[in-house]
């Protein structure tokens, strides 16, 4: 039982499947639950005098698939709230991400576990399970991203580096399962779906006076839907990746640390000359999910948005 991943109290190494355990042995990472079943350090359920807690929820991102404990968004987050301490107050942020799941669900785990938590503020991740799964079978959406040598092949061919060939399940076949299951639901009913669920969550939000932030990846829903769904005056803002990674740079630092170890681009036969400097690629642990660069980016944009002002506050 808890909103984070379940079972409570346990350990894993868990194999990242996007990646070719034959070729690196950068494919497995440790995932740790506390006792109320959420990613991460023990908790305690009666939230600390002094305490402003914050509770993540989503899907993959979220939860960090393919880093550490320590390097998922939320745990870099956490870390960097208490290290500046803006407030002067004490910041728990409490990853509440499964793999896999969807906005419904989300909700389902926020207005009956998650609250019980005293929350002061909700960070609401999903997309990538919701629509974007759908988006690699149906070829619309971001398929190409990031677009160079490999990509398609790696997706669609078997061969070397392809999906089929090297993964016993693969994202290409995870990707057909879904639309097996679900094959009579065109997108643009998924994307009503997804904003109906969004639209219910903040109402929620909004009757409690609970503040949310709405966390954008370029995956599921445009930006100018998702500008939509923000309402700041009510407390529900939203930070929108695509405007980080517009402004991003990876430094020399960055640069070198991930071409140190062996990558996903490897398997893809991209070379670092094809890749270049580009965030796309070098903040990412595979084809989609971020590594633990990307998961830095995100934490430092969520920061910003932490501590900005609030009208009225």
């Amino acid at each position: 039982r808890g909103a984070g991943c379940a079972p409570p109290r346990r350990r894993w190494r868990i194999r990242n499947f996007f990646r070719a355990p034959e070729e690196s042995r950068d494919t497995f990472f440790s995932v740790t639950s506390n006792s109320l079943g959420f990613r991460g350090p023990e908790r305690t359920a009666r939230k600390p005098a002094g305490v402003f807690r914050i509770v993540v929820l989503g899907s993959y991102a979220a939860f960090g698939y393919g880093v550490d404990d320590g390097d998922s968004y939320a745990a870099i987050l956490e870390k960097r709230l208490n290290e500046r301490k803006p407030g002067g107050r004490r910041y728990e942020v409490w990853n509440g991400g499964r793999p896999g799941i969807t906005a419904i669900s989300g909700w389902t785990l926020l207005s009956r576990e998650a609250m019980r938590y005293s929350p002061d503020l909700v960070i609401w991740d999903f997309g990538w399970a919701d629509l974007f799964t759908n988006d690699l079978v149906a070829g619309s959406g971001p398929r190409g991203e990031p677009r160079g040598p490999g990509w398609r092949r790696w997706l669609r061919n078997p061969g070397r580096g392809g999906a089929c060939s090297r993964r016993p399940f693969s994202s290409l076949q995870l990707c057909k399962a879904y639309k097996k299951r679900f094959p009579d639901q065109p997108r643009e009913a998924k994307l009503a779906d997804f904003l109906e669920v969004n639209r219910r969550m903040i109402e929620f939000a909004k009757s409690r006076r609970l503040p949310v932030i709405l966390l954008r990846h370029r995956v599921a829903v445009g930006s100018a839907q998702f500008r939509l769904l923000a309402d700041p005056a009510a407390g529900i803002h939203h930070v929108d990746m695509d405007d980080v990674w517009r402004a991003a740079r990876a430094n020399p630092q960055d640069v070198e640390e991930f071409w140190s170890r062996s990558t996903w681009l490897d398997e893809i036969d991209v070379t670092r000359e094809q890749a270049g400097a580009d965030p796309r690629w070098i903040f990412r642990g595979d084809a989609l999910h971020y590594n633990r660069l990307g998961h830095r980016m995100i934490a430092d944009a969520l920061y910003e948005a932490v501590v900005r002002p609030r009208p009225g506050a």
